[in-house]
């Protein structure tokens, strides 16, 4: 399913030199790393770096390093998250000590730090693997249960809104199942990278990811690149929020549109449903920062309490993916509204 909503969803990262002038507040920041250049090039790496900054007292000459380049990384930050790219604070700072100490006088280290980040594809969109319960698909129940005889791709179905950038699944039943499933959201939503099917594999044996086959599955395109666990899970939640918010939307205008209506028997919560709520853990399939068309699978405890979790999880609808198809513009002003609530709450809460 298609629509032509205006998302804001950054199509390319702008040229180097245009994010470079949005970094001008960090100017003076800038100048003390540039100076002390020399005293960079002492650390073999940022780890030598960090260990002698976190002394207790620190060397004498990294007095106000600690200060300049935490200037330096909360403004590339800013600009990298105004664009809705998401890169870890933790990888943002190695890349502020590897610029500043590889360009020498008369080279611009922030240029080398953007043009670091496009190269290494840190800006490019990956995957982000929900487990949802108390919801599915009208019909896909009847359908599954009927499905004597039919190829497995002849039942197969999922709820895609490729411009909101969410694919939802009811559940897949099948560890063949869900590696289909994530092959055809690779489509859906345009991603320029694979998952790994032997990462699939994997997740789909250990008990803690159970819900990989036992239950619906929400997949959100994000851009996000984290080098510690949690530093992006504030922004990962507001994507999770804005995409059940949608579909909590479009099911609950279902309710006042004309046409057959589907019983609720027919809903792919009755049948083969074996959901479970032990859910502890989310994916995140991000790029892996080198060469290479497969991305980087992260499995990440949730550190939630229970109301958020159960906010974001139990939706509580049943969907009839007809009735959509047949209505893009209701569904792409949704979109743009939505969207509009996100960009303002980044803008006034997170990027900042």
């Amino acid at each position: 399913m298609g629509t032509m909503a205006d998302t804001g969803e950054m199509k390319k990262l702008p040229a180097s030199p245009d994010l470079v002038k949005k970094t001008k507040n960090a100017h003076g920041s800038i100048s003390f790393l540039s100076i002390r250049r020399g005293i960079l090039n002492k650390y073999q790496t940022f780890d030598d770096f960090i260990y002698d900054l976190a002394a207790d007292p620190p060397p004498p000459d990294l007095s106000g390093f600690d200060h300049h380049l935490v200037v330096v990384r909360d403004a590339v930050l800013r600009v990298l998250r105004s664009n809705m790219v998401f890169v870890g604070p933790s990888v943002i700072e190695e890349l502020v000590f590897d610029a500043f100490k590889a360009n020498g006088p008369g080279a611009d280290p922030l240029t080398w730090l953007f043009e670091t980040v496009r190269d290494a594809g840190l800006h490019e969109p990956g995957l982000l693997i929900f487990p949802l319960h108390s919801t599915g698909i009208l019909g896909f129940g009847f359908a599954r249960g009927f499905a004597r005889g039919l190829r497995k791709g002849d039942i197969e179905t999922e709820f895609a809104i490729p411009d909101a950038g969410l694919v939802f699944s009811p559940q897949t039943n099948s560890v063949a199942g869900t590696v289909r499933l994530i092959k055809r959201t690779e489509e859906h939503l345009g991603l320029k990278r694979g998952v790994p099917e032997d990462s699939l594999h994997h997740h789909m044996r250990i008990s803690t990811t159970a819900w990989l086959t036992r239950n619906p599955l929400l997949l959100v395109r994000t851009r996000v690149f984290s080098g510690s666990t949690y530093e992006n899970q504030r922004f990962l939640l507001l994507k999770l929020r804005t995409s059940t918010s949608l579909l909590l939307f479009l099911a609950s205008l279902e309710r006042a549109m004309r046409g057959r209506k589907l019983p609720s028997w027919t809903s792919s919560q009755t049948t083969n449903n074996w959901q479970t709520l032990d859910i502890h853990h989310y994916l995140v399939y991000q790029p892996s920062g080198r060469r290479g068309r497969q991305y980087v699978g992260k499995r990440i405890p949730m550190n939630l309490d229970l109301t958020d979790l159960s906010e974001v999880s139990g939706i509580g609808v049943d969907f009839n993916p007809q009735v959509w198809t047949k209505r893009p513009k209701i569904t792409a002003r949704l979109i743009a509204a939505l969207s509009t609530v996100e960009r303002g709450f980044l803008k006034h809460e997170m990027i900042g």
